[in-house]
């Protein structure tokens, strides 16, 4: 399955997402990298992933909407985000009604 299915498969369903800090260390000026992500928030955000669009560089925009707020659309970059999905968060319409 290619990235591209993968996002148009899961279109609409709730994800969570930790935004990666942009910080530079020595480690990363002197080219000896190690795993040091530190997000911008300790909490995730939860979206709907609504739109994926593939950039010239091979990276997604992906574009999240919330329930809280209607009309409002968050964009951000596959790479400055951790991103996971959970079957609890998902919602089902029949469910909400009752």
């Amino acid at each position: 399955m290619t990235m591209e299915e993968w996002l148009r498969k899961h279109q609409g369903e709730v994800f969570r997402y930790w935004t990666y800090k942009k910080m530079f260390t020595p480690y990363e000026t002197e080219q000896r990298f190690s795993d040091e992500s530190v997000f911008e928030d300790n909490y995730a955000s939860f979206g709907y992933l609504t739109e994926a669009i593939k950039l010239e560089n091979g990276d997604f925009l992906l574009a999240f909407t919330s329930q809280d707020i209607p009309g409002y659309m968050h964009y951000r970059r596959l790479s400055d985000i951790s991103l996971d999905w959970c079957q609890t968060d998902q919602v089902n319409p029949e469910e909400e009604n009752e």
